[in-house]
This record gives C-alpha cells, sequence and structure tokens, in this order.
C-alpha cells in the first residue's frame, strides 16, 4: 500500500510530535459550552466567558504586549455583543504582537479560523485529541477581548476541527461527527441525514472509521460544502448530496485508490475545488491531489507532489496549494502549473537557508497578500513569495519539520496560531 502521509491516523501522530504530549494527552476543560445544543448526551452548560492578553515572546524588535482584558459574566446561549471593556489593543502596524490565548484553552490545537469583522475573528480547534474528553472548540477575540463560542465533545479520533460563514448571523462549525450552525440566535446541531448518504466502506487503512468532518465552507446559508475525510458534502436547497471517489476493490486489488479529503476552496457555485491526497494500493509514492466541480460533474484529479495537499488559496489565474514537505523542498505550487509566467522562484530552502520548507496552512486578505504557514511563515505579494523576517521564533519549525503554524486574519489584521495555543496578531497599516 501506499505510504503517503494521507489519513488521520498518520496526521494525529504527526501533530502529536509537533504540538508535545500536552496535546495529545490528558484533556482539558473550560467548564464552559456557549451553545444552545447536546452533544453526545451531555447537557452543555453556560459559563462566564473569559479573557486575558497577557504574555509577550521576544521578537526582533521585541513586540508589544496587550493588556488584559477580562469579559462580565453573560447568561446569554449566544456570543453576546463586545462590551464597551472591550477595545482593540494598541499596537504597531506591521508589527507581530502576541495575544495572550483564553484561559483553560492550554493544548487546544487550532486548526481553522474565520475572520467575522474588522477585530473579529473566530479559531477552531480540538482540545485532546488522541484521548477522552476530546472536544471541537470554537473560541472568538473581538476587539480585545476572549469569549468561549462552543465546546462539545467528539470522537477522540477527530484532530481537526473547522469554523467557517458568510457573516456573524451564519456561522458553521465542523468536527468528528458534529455540524453546527448558528443563525445568529446561538450554537445548534445541523441536519444529520448526511450520515445515511456518505460511504464508510471501502475506509483508507489510515483513516477513522467513523464520520470524521474536516472542513466547513459555506456560500450562503442554503450552499454549504463539508469535507468528511473520504466524502465531499453538499447542502443545496434544503437537503445533502455526497460524493466518494473510493475504488470499491480498494484495498485489494492492485492499484485500487482510496481518498482522504481536508481542505476547501470555493470560486464559485460552479467551481469548488477539494485538497487531500490518495493511497493506491502498490505505490509508495501516491500523491496528493486537487479535484475539481465544476457545477454539474467532477473534472480528473492533479496531482500537486507527494504530500498531503492540506490547503489553498487563490490569486488570479491561480489556486496556490500548500502541498506539506515535499523532498525537493518545494512546498508551495499552483494550480494549473502553467498560470504563472514567469513562474514565482518557490520558496525552496535548499536554495535560501538551506532549510527544507513545510508550509501547510494558507490565508489571504486579497490576491496580492497571501500568507503560508508551517514550519516557517512566508507571503505572497501578487508577484513573489518570500520569508516574512519578523515572524516570531514560536511559529517557525526544524528543517523538514512539519509544525502547525495556522495563519488566518480578518481585515485589520494577520494573525497565526502556533502550538500551546499561542496567538499573534499583526495589524495591517493604514492605505
Amino acid at each position: 500500500m501506499g505510504n503517503t502521509v494521507s489519513g488521520s491516523g498518520k496526521w494525529l501522530g504527526m501533530v502529536c510530535l509537533v504540538f508535545g504530549a500536552e496535546a495529545c494527552g490528558a484533556p482539558t476543560y473550560s467548564g464552559a459550552v456557549v451553545a444552545s445544543l447536546a452533544a453526545d448526551g451531555a447537557a452543555p452548560t453556560t459559563d462566564a466567558a473569559h479573557a486575558a492578553d497577557a504574555g509577550a515572546m521576544a521578537v526582533s524588535p521585541p513586540p508589544p504586549v496587550s493588556p488584559p482584558t477580562t469579559m462580565p459574566p453573560t447568561s446569554s446561549p449566544g456570543r453576546t455583543p463586545s462590551p464597551p471593556a472591550c477595545v482593540t489593543p494598541a499596537a504597531p502596524a506591521g508589527v507581530w504582537t502576541e495575544v495572550g490565548a483564553r484561559p483553560g484553552d492550554t493544548g487546544m490545537m487550532v486548526t481553522d479560523t474565520f475572520g467575522v469583522a474588522a477585530d473579529d475573528i473566530l479559531f477552531a480547534g480540538t482540545t485532546a485529541p488522541g484521548s477522552a474528553g476530546n472536544q471541537l472548540r470554537v473560541v472568538r477575540w473581538s476587539k480585545g477581548c476572549w469569549t468561549l463560542e462552543l465546546s462539545v465533545p467528539i470522537d477522540p479520533t477527530a484532530v481537526d476541527a473547522s469554523v467557517n460563514g458568510t457573516g456573524p448571523n451564519d456561522l458553521w462549525a465542523a468536527g468528528g461527527d458534529v455540524l453546527l450552525h448558528n443563525d445568529g440566535t446561538g450554537w445548534a446541531p445541523f441536519d444529520d441525514s448526511w450520515r445515511g448518504k456518505i460511504s464508510l466502506t471501502p475506509r483508507n487503512f489510515d483513516n477513522p472509521p467513523g464520520p470524521t468532518l474536516m472542513r466547513v465552507r459555506a456560500i450562503a446559508s442554503d450552499d454549504v460544502w463539508v469535507n468528511e475525510i473520504e466524502n465531499v458534502m453538499h447542502w443545496s436547497q434544503g437537503a445533502w448530496t455526497t460524493f466518494n471517489f473510493d475504488d470499491p476493490e480498494y484495498p485489494n486489488v492492485p492499484a485500487a485508490v482510496a481518498w482522504s479529503f481536508r481542505d476547501i476552496w470555493i470560486d464559485s457555485p460552479a467551481s469548488v475545488w477539494v485538497s487531500g491526497a490518495i493511497d493506491q494500493v502498490g505505490n509508495t509514492m501516491s500523491p496528493g491531489i486537487v479535484r475539481h466541480f465544476n457545477g454539474t460533474t467532477w473534472e480528473d484529479a492533479q496531482a500537486t507532489g507527494l504530500s498531503f495537499a492540506t490547503a489553498m488559496w487563490r490569486s488570479g489565474a491561480t489556486l496556490w496549494v500548500a502541498a506539506g514537505l515535499e523532498p525537493d523542498g518545494t512546498s508551495i505550487v499552483p494550480i494549473p502549473s502553467g498560470s504563472q509566467t514567469p513562474f514565482p522562484p518557490p520558496i525552496t530552502g535548499f536554495l535560501i537557508t538551506g532549510k527544507q520548507f513545510s508550509f501547510v496552512t494558507l490565508w489571504g486578505r486579497n490576491g496580492d497578500d497571501i500568507w503560508a504557514g508551517g514550519n516557517d511563515v512566508a507571503h505572497f505579494d501578487g508577484a513573489t513569495w518570500s520569508l516574512d523576517p519578523t515572524a516570531p521564533d514560536a511559529a517557525r519549525g526544524g528543517d523538514g519539520v512539519t509544525t502547525f503554524t495556522l495563519v488566518g486574519g480578518e481585515p485589520d489584521a494577520t494573525w497565526l496560531a502556533t502550538p500551546g495555543p499561542r496567538f499573534f496578531r499583526k495589524p495591517v497599516a493604514a492605505p
């Protein structure tokens, strides 16, 4: 069988090494579920929201430190608007400033982010992957204050969690076998008829046997795409449509293929991309892949390298793909390959610093302001990819190491989330 890192089992092993024992050991609880739902038979409780922006790390030059801020208690099942006490901390434009994590979130693995509005951003993650007590958690930083959006039990095998939406009154969260929607009045379980429509056999030998939701991306409140680790799901016109591309003969026939999906990029309702990897029986060099839906049919997959294609972001005619740890050091590739003329020199560690780079997350404000995170931080200005020399040390890993530094942002700032978790904010310069 293939040796591709294409499933959450290997992904879990990788992130445990990256985040350390704390991330995959005993669960950490905040004691709160800011949601109007029950999960796995456990009644959620409501807790006072907390916030603290504290602590700083040395960066060159040393970054400012955001002052502590505490949210007052609230009994609302949904998120309440930020009170006057919440004020966006003053920070110099173009400088990374560490923002202290919310108390109680130690060990949370942040795997997705969504900018709701200026100075208002959501982070989704899992609290204890690999352990009993694992939870899907979403926290929110808004104008200097942290709040707990939700924290619900999910399967220990779940590593990834996802958050997305179209605005404050249309938010989505996914992780494990849980899919939640917030219409502005609170979080609630969403229609789960998808369970009877996805295929769980055959199953990539490296993936969890049960439903495992990896990504959620919304076009509108009634047009939502979700990646289950081996199925692509689409909510439209009040019903689920699901797609599975595994060969029925897998893993018993040579060359049979099983898929693993991670990211989703949506150009329009008639242009949707999914990325991930395949495992092909008998092939130890199974590739990372992207696949395109043209509104009617799925087109043939395109290979992106020998690693898991973990993230995508568009810049004009080019769909950039974070391809993980590649043997030649090239970790960010364009789809289609000829879309950049001339092609910007890729960041190859052997040619720049002697370091083999692994970029696994992408986020952009527009086509000429795209960020990549992994075992370093890089930026695309519309013409060239380059390393960010001011990125904090916490966002950098060793040579050939897949450090999960998440990049994200909102209109007023770019954000990094590193193992710990630790958060760094870089305000955008005024036009």
